[in-house]
């Protein structure tokens, strides 16, 4: 069952002793691998209290495990539990409670404010019938006083048995917002470099004072004043954006975010970079009536034959204001489309360097390809672009609608269809591929999907317009890849049903040198070459004295 004792620091003597509030044989009262910070004041006296797991209790399930909240006034000679934490997520064997930390006063509000951070010790325990090693963790901010959570932190990698949250570690104010930051560990993780087995893994976590206080949101969106059937009756619909400083409770005043000059105008993606701007990337047709007034009557068939600019608007004042720069203005269109669906650039930032990446497709090969773009911080236009797919140029099959991400290492990745194993260029199937040299390459595409599914199965199949959807999904980690994309396999032209499908990829650190292998190389490079030149030298002085 357990106990915990509170001894005297100065004197050594014994000064009380806290039992399990509720008893039960393997509850595990006291157990866990480290007690982190000491939680203070957590309510009901003045005095610091305590927060005692007992990761084998069960509650709702067989070792779900409990926290209890132990008052600090011990005078009657047993410290009295006035709060009880449970797993907001509870699964039989998750030993809740087994690692726990204090936090201090992350949100304010409450009296007392000090909150807590609680882990599990899952997959395995000493009682086997408590082991669970198919369980994902999580780990929790929670207020004793209100018995609340605030927060899950999620396992990074979502991997099965990995035992995140086994060690919870205060690490100080990393970032200097006034908020703690810490370490949290997963010591069965499988993770790069080498991917053995259980070799474990730490992650440390940032606060955010910003976002805790007062989350920012952004939306932006197409403003149509009239719409028709597959078509807008009139150019010039602006895309517009707006900023919510309370979490989505109140909004700004929209503001335009394209330009006057740009008429026919689609397909805006955000994202904001690491010094708060925000960025739009979108799609200007330019003279293209046959898609955006739908000339076309929502029918399929050849693609607009004049080009289209791919365009960047940035606001460094939360979208008050904006400036504008051309990423691409030869985008050679492939295919028709309906103008309220249309194909969706991708835009990622590097959130350490600031720099922003943009990718589409076109056909200016002949056939379509990935196109990946990239805006160093302060440059003063954009660079590219890079062929993203690796397949053969001009090959007559379709590589379209890359979707991009940058891991916190600076990794940038690109999921797209992909048609290269099929020769009549109607079956997709989805491949990602990598850059570790911030877009100036990338690397081997990895097949994500195991099956090949044809393009043809889709709202609009009937007039030879099926819709796959107007953008893939995709988040990277410094160790995976995450990505979503419409799937058909299930499906036929008769059902046009559509699935969303998935796929991981785990990535291994590249190999580097040493640092004292790298000095040597280098040094070692000069070394020789001075003594060539030396050589070289003394040959020519030889020469000459011999003539």
């Amino acid at each position: 069952m357990g106990a915990t004792y509170v001894y005297d620091g100065k004197t050594g003597a014994r000064l009380t002793t806290y039992t399990h509030p509720q008893p039960q044989p393997d509850g595990r009262f006291s157990d866990g691998f480290n007690a982190g910070m000491a939680v203070g004041d957590l309510g009901n006296s003045s005095l610091p209290d305590l927060l005692q797991g007992a990761p084998g209790q069960s509650v709702n399930s067989a070792g779900d495990g409990r926290s209890y909240v132990m008052n600090g006034e011990a005078s009657s000679g047993r410290g009295r539990q006035f709060a009880i934490l449970d797993d907001a997520t509870p699964e039989p064997g998750g030993q809740f409670g087994s690692a726990q930390t204090g936090v201090g006063d992350l949100v304010g509000g409450t009296n007392p404010a000090n909150e807590v951070l609680v882990g599990s010790f899952a997959p395995f325990t000493i009682n086997t019938e408590f082991t669970n090693s198919q369980l994902i963790n999580d780990a929790f901010i929670m207020n004793p006083n209100s018995e609340r959570v605030l927060q899950t932190i999620l396992d990074p990698d979502r991997a099965a048995g990995s035992g995140f949250g086994v060690g919870i570690t205060p690490m100080g104010d990393l970032n200097e917002d006034g908020f703690l930051d810490f370490s949290i560990s997963s010591y069965l993780s499988d993770a790069p470099p080498n991917g053995a087995p259980s070799q474990g893994r730490a992650f440390i976590f940032r606060s955010n004072n910003r976002s805790a206080a007062a989350p920012r949101l952004y939306v932006t969106w197409l403003q149509a004043s009239e719409v028709g059937l597959y078509r807008f009756p009139v150019p010039g619909n602006p895309i517009n954006a707006m900023r919510s400083d309370d979490g989505g409770e109140t909004w700004e005043t929209p503001t335009r975010v394209s330009g006057s000059d740009r008429t026919r105008v689609v397909a805006a993606s955000p994202v904001v970079g690491p010094n708060g701007s925000l960025n739009v990337v979108y799609l200007d047709l330019g003279e293209d009536s046959l898609d955006y007034e739908g000339a076309h009557e929502g029918q399929g068939g050849a693609p607009y034959d004049g080009t289209w600019a791919l365009v960047h608007a940035q606001s460094s004042d939360q979208g008050a204001t904006w400036d504008e720069a051309v990423v691409e203005d030869r985008l050679v269109p492939s295919e028709r489309f309906i103008v309220f669906t249309p194909p969706f650039p991708s835009v990622a930032v590097d959130q350490d360097s600031g720099k922003l990446y943009a990718a589409f497709h076109d056909q200016r090969l002949g056939d379509q390809d990935a196109w990946m773009w990239s805006l160093p911080e302060g440059a003063a236009g954009w660079r590219g672009p890079t062929r993203i797919n690796d397949t053969p140029e001009r090959d007559k099959t379709s590589q379209y609608l890359p979707k991009i991400a940058v891991a916190p290492d600076g990794r940038v990745d690109a999921v797209y269809y992909d048609r290269r194993a099929d020769r009549g260029n109607v079956r997709n199937q989805v491949s990602l591929q990598s850059s570790s040299d911030e877009g100036d390459s990338f690397g081997k595409r990895v097949r994500l999907s195991d099956a090949s599914f044809s393009s043809e199965i889709g709202y609009g199949n009937e007039r030879d317009l099926p819709d796959l959807g107007s953008r893939l999904g995709l988040i990277s980690t410094d160790s995976r890849a995450f990505a979503v994309w419409t799937d058909t396999r299930a499906g036929t032209v008769a059902s046009n049903k559509q699935d969303i499908a998935r796929g991981v990829v785990a990535f291994s650190d590249p190999p580097r040198l040493s640092k004292p292998v790298e000095y040597l190389l280098r040094f070692g490079g000069i070394a020789l070459a001075l003594l060539g030149l030396l050589m070289l030298a003394l040959a020519v002085l030889r020469s000459r004295r011999a003539a």
